[in-house]
């Protein structure tokens, strides 16, 4: 924003600072909802999810960029490309246990912190997993 066509309350919501508190409350609410559906997740709700995400790799089929950003996480991950059944079988396999588990990972590992510019006002890792719960 140019400075001098700017009020000051104007300035302040599209700070830099006020952008990253932003940020970092919708990754604390993110969090929160992480920690509740790792407690609550019901049989329903998976069924649910892998219906999307079925639903979601086929229709990543029809273009070339999405399958080729799917073939390269699945190099990343297992060394190979998956074949369609095996994706669906994968997903199909899933269970509510799976996902609380995969959800308390998550919850359990620490943040990554990454920055660019002047740096010397971010909050450290260990603070950072403190606001948001984690380690």
């Amino acid at each position: 924003m140019i400075p001098r066509y700017t009020r000051p309350e104007m300035a302040r919501i599209w700070s830099d600072e006020n952008r990253f508190r932003t940020w970092l409350a919708v990754e604390i609410a993110a969090t929160e909802t992480l920690a509740e559906a790792a407690a609550t997740l019901t049989e329903e709700e998976i069924q649910r999810a892998k219906a999307q995400m079925k639903v979601s790799l086929l229709t990543a089929l029809e273009s070339s960029g999405a399958r080729a950003q799917q073939i390269a996480r699945q190099m990343l991950i297992y060394g190979r490309p998956l074949s369609t059944p095996e994706m669906i079988a994968r997903i199909e396999r899933l269970d509510v246990g799976d996902v609380r588990a995969a959800g308390a990972a998550m919850l359990r590992s620490a943040p990554t912190v990454a920055a660019i510019g002047r740096v010397g006002k971010v909050m450290d890792q260990a603070r950072i997993a403190g606001r948001l719960g984690g380690t």
